[in-house]
């Protein structure tokens, strides 16, 4: 198997300066820690130390005046106020035509509007066996003069939704609106709602299915919306079975909580032993 990404890494505001961030960045480690060979499309100042984080990553890079920079700012009940100081230029399709191998899944994982899905749809060669995913939340927010951060409902999902395979997205992006996964997978599209310690809804096939919360002790959530999503992704892809994916991917975001930043971030031997301590009567919820 191979796997893409396409959308922006950024640069993340801390006291001492900056983190990398950016769901591609995130979820590109966690597929190179599960042994699949990962491509990830950016586009971005030019900058060596982000080719450092991980060297099995292929970065594709699209060199522009600016990085993505956002700065995350937290009250003291721990709810961000985010800012977007500094934004890159749109990804091309057509940059999707440099991946070689052509890769079996190809993750949207748009942070500020930077991709276009039925743009990438229609550039994917017909000669590829490729999956359309995607982790919305880039396509959930505004931006306004103040250089404030707003969520807002995706505007064209209903035309996105037809040419993606799968999309996995938190309550948290949608301000718990949770009328929108039935509504998103009504169109045919495989939804994974994550809901933090309350777990995740699955909408396949016409059916919704609880998924329950696996055992766990939090230490740091950073990161857990882009570890489910993209272990989930690859087990559907490889299973062609969303239970068993939403299941293996809950897993392995338990496991990645557990340690702070990307200390903590699974392989299959350690998803595959979190599952061994995880009742099968208790993952199922009602």
């Amino acid at each position: 198997m191979h796997y893409a990404l396409i959308g922006f890494a950024t640069k993340d505001v801390v006291p001492d300066g900056f983190l990398w961030g950016g769901t591609v960045t995130y979820a590109g480690r966690v597929v190179s820690k599960l042994d699949i060979p990962v491509q990830i499309i950016t586009c971005m100042e030019s900058d060596d130390s982000l080719l450092a984080l991980e060297p099995r990553i292929q970065w594709h890079i699209l060199t522009c005046n600016a990085t993505t920079t956002f700065d995350n700012q937290y009250d003291e009940n721990g709810k961000r106020t985010q800012y977007l100081l500094a934004r890159a230029e749109d990804i091309p399709a057509a940059a999707i035509l440099n991946l070689n191998p052509p890769p079996d899944i190809l993750h949207i994982a748009p942070l500020a509007r930077e991709v276009d899905t039925m743009s990438l749809h229609d550039t994917v060669p017909q000669t590829w066996d490729t999956w359309l995913v995607a982790t919305p939340q880039g396509w959930m927010r505004r931006v306004d003069e103040n250089s404030l951060v707003h969520k807002v409902d995706w505007e064209r999902a209903d035309e996105a939704l037809p040419y993606l395979e799968a999309i996995v997205y938190s309550t948290e992006d949608v301000d718990g609106k949770d009328h929108l996964a039935p509504e998103y997978a009504s169109y045919g599209t495989t939804v994974l709602y994550t809901r933090g310690e309350l777990g995740s809804i699955l909408y396949t096939n016409g059916e919704k299915v609880i998924i329950n919360a696996a055992p766990t002790h939090v230490v740091d959530p950073t990161g857990a919306g882009d570890v489910i999503a993209a272990a989930f992704f690859i087990r559907y892809r490889e299973t062609g079975d969303p239970l068993d994916a939403a299941i293996f991917g809950t897993a392995a975001a338990s496991i990645s909580i557990e340690s702070r930043g990307t200390l903590g971030l699974p392989d299959r031997e350690a998803i595959e032993a979190r599952l061994a301590i995880w009742d099968e009567k208790d993952r199922i919820g009602k």
